[in-house]
């Protein structure tokens, strides 16, 4: 009943409107506030960008990092311009309304995530964990 009822709600912050921009139409030449919230083993399979703040967001088994978003307050103030990035895009749309409800103004999606990043020649660096 508990995955259930996080599922559920999951999938309501999957239908809220959240700002998006294409992989392709952002700049990676600052990546100070750029969070990636893929898994350890994510991370791992294809690098990360540099520079970017690497914090997990669902844990392997489903759950949500208890930690995410205290981790999230402790490197970036409310009014930060943050962009958000996972694998596909669809974590980073939960991640992006869930920090709009928490008061983060700024906040965007990175539509496509890893996916389409791969697609660019944007050099990533290998996972030091």
């Amino acid at each position: 009943m508990k995955k259930l009822l996080m599922f559920l709600g999951l999938f309501g912050f999957l239908n809220a409107d959240v700002t998006n921009v294409k992989i392709s139409e952002f700049d990676f030449s600052n990546n100070e506030n750029l969070i990636d919230v893929r898994m350890p083993k994510e991370y791992a399979e294809t690098g990360v960008v540099n520079g970017a703040k690497l914090i997990t967001y669902l844990n392997e088994d489903g759950s949500i990092n208890p930690e995410f978003l205290n981790e999230v307050n402790k490197n970036f103030a409310k009014d930060s311009k943050i962009a958000i990035m996972c694998k596909s895009g669809k974590r980073s749309a939960m991640v992006t309304k869930m920090l709009e409800q928490n008061g983060f103004t700024n906040i965007i999606n990175l539509d496509g995530g890893m996916n389409e990043l791969l697609k660019t020649d944007i050099k990533l660096v290998p996972y030091q964990n």
